[in-house]
């Protein structure tokens, strides 16, 4: 850069020089002095400054751009949580599944009518009875001689294992069952159940019996009034005394 300002500051005193040199030539006593002015050489010196700028054109510096400084990448830390306390996951509780269930269709179904003897009935210890169940068949299937009554409950009552119905019985048809027990020996209120079993050995209708068990009386054998007389006339001294 500093060269090129000495190189162009010599050009332009060269130029100068020039221009009074021929200045000097045009003064008083040259062959031309009565042909230009001086404001004329004056003026052609200028246009000769002009003409040399102009051949030279103006220098123009190069510009060099400046170096590219180095990218230092910076790794970038993600930032920390702002609450570091995570809270626990949750375990949404779910209702327990429901157990499978088997379920039987029956088309059977009873209605109670009436029950021989009544519940609080008074028995004797040890007495036989007989109960009697009048039931109503309102399903939709006829009752055969398969179905049968069987003791689900029993406290000593003494009935048979099973007691079948003594006919058949269509919808809306009642019948009467009797079953043969036995007054049990405890003493107080004893209860026994019963079933409405079909003959597919499924139970559809219960029943059930409550009785009042009390003591037995005591039987008092009665005097044998022929065999006492007898005895009094042949053995006078045995005979009761009547007294009037």
């Amino acid at each position: 850069m500093m060269n090129l300002l000495s190189i162009f500051s010599r050009k332009i005193f060269a130029l100068l020089a020039l221009v009074f040199l021929l200045a000097a030539c045009n003064f008083p006593g040259s062959s031309q002095a009565g042909k230009d002015s001086p404001e004329a050489v004056y003026t052609q010196a200028a246009q000769t400054v002009q003409a040399a700028l102009t051949a030279q054109g103006p220098r123009t510096t190069p510009t060099q751009p400046p170096a590219a400084l180095p990218t230092v990448s910076v790794p970038t830390q993600a930032p920390p949580p702002s609450d570091p306390t995570q809270a626990p996951p949750s375990n949404p509780t779910q209702p327990p599944a429901p157990a499978p269930t088997s379920t039987i269709k029956v088309d059977d179904a009873a209605q109670f009518v009436s029950q021989s003897p009544s519940d609080g009935t008074s028995i004797p210890a040890g007495q036989a009875f007989k109960t009697v169940w009048t039931l109503k068949n309102v399903g939709k299937t006829t009752w055969t001689t398969q179905y049968h009554l069987r003791p689900f409950i029993q406290v000593n009552f003494g009935g048979p294992a099973q007691v079948f119905l003594p006919k058949e019985v269509k919808p809306g048809e009642e019948v009467s069952i009797e079953v043969p027990m036995t007054a049990p020996d405890s003493l107080g209120e004893q209860k026994t159940i019963w079933v409405l079993t079909n003959a597919t050995g499924v139970n559809f209708f219960p029943l059930d019996l409550t009785i009042k068990i009390i003591t037995a009386p005591t039987n008092t054998p009665k005097p044998n009034l022929t065999a006492t007389a007898q005895s009094c006339l042949d053995n006078p001294g045995s005979c009761p005394t009547v007294t009037p």
